[in-house]
């Protein structure tokens, strides 16, 4: 048997307003959010704001479910579209289903399985990995399953409310280098116009992989450790070095991966990177 991987990531692109989350989350949720106390016990419940939910989710409206869909139906319609996609109609030995939900969800894998085959499953999985990316692990799975087994796997990613995060292929240095390249652009200048790059964050020194990921090498090049301020920092350093050359200033962190989604008392921090041509 041919080893046919479809891969379904994109959701249908189904919701209209910010009511239609606040309706998903009040109904995934029990409308509510509970803060805890260290002993363990429930400190103070409140009802999501129509701008926490925002924040919470973490996601552009498109890639969220419409009003009265789940999970399930995201799963069932988005590997329709998959197979459909792909031109196969063989047998599927296995059924994956990913998501980024923190495991409060019942299993689908077996259940969509036998609705898209009509039979019992051979081989079906959930995966929860809140802090990663989903449907590149599962993809990862399906392979090593069809390197093993043999047969054909059926990769699903079934999210109604998908959090977004840079995932393990995206570094820091990367994402520093994109926004460096977008800010060059935008000001009509090149590598060599720069005289330093300072880099703001936390972690590992990154600098020189900007330089090796931008084609560049400067004069001046280090990293800065100053946390919240340390973009304002970053940029009173350029403004000290500064003599005919500019500089280039970016604070960057990828934290998503670090994040604890399945504690309600966890920051949300985010990924992201942020330039100052000085």
């Amino acid at each position: 048997m041919a080893a046919i991987l479809a891969l379904a990531s994109h959701l249908p692109a189904t919701v209209r307003t910010i009511e239609d989350i606040i309706e998903i989350v009040n109904e995934r949720h029990g409308g509510v959010q509970h803060q805890y106390a260290p002993d363990g016990s429930i400190k103070k419940t409140v009802t999501p704001t129509r701008a926490a939910i925002m924040k919470f989710m973490g996601v552009e409206e498109r890639r969220i479910a419409g009003k009265g869909e789940s999970n399930a139906s995201l799963g069932y319609h988005a590997a329709q579209k998959a197979l459909a996609h792909a031109g196969y109609a063989g047998p599927i030995d296995g059924t994956i289903c990913t998501t980024v939900a923190t495991g409060t969800y019942p299993s689908n894998a077996a259940r969509l399985h036998r609705a898209l085959h009509g039979k019992k499953h051979c081989y079906a999985i959930d995966m929860t990995t809140p802090r990663t990316d989903p449907a590149g692990h599962a993809t990862t799975l399906a392979r090593e399953l069809q390197a093993q087994r043999g047969g054909t796997y059926l990769v699903v990613r079934e999210d109604a409310a998908t959090l977004l995060g840079e995932c393990n292929d995206a570094t820091t240095a990367s994402t520093d280098a994109e926004a460096l390249n977008k800010l060059l652009a935008r000001r009509g200048l090149t590598g060599a116009d720069l005289n330093g790059i300072i880099v703001e964050r936390r972690g590992a020194t990154v600098a020189e992989q900007i330089e090796e990921l931008l084609g560049i090498r400067t004069r001046t090049r280090f990293d800065l450790h100053a946390a919240c301020a340390g973009f304002g920092y970053g940029l009173d350093a350029a403004s000290a070095l500064l003599q005919r050359h500019p500089y280039l200033v970016v604070s960057s962190e990828t934290l998503s991966r670090e994040t604890d989604y399945s504690d309600a008392n966890s920051p949300l921090f985010g990924d992201g990177a942020g330039a100052a041509l000085v």
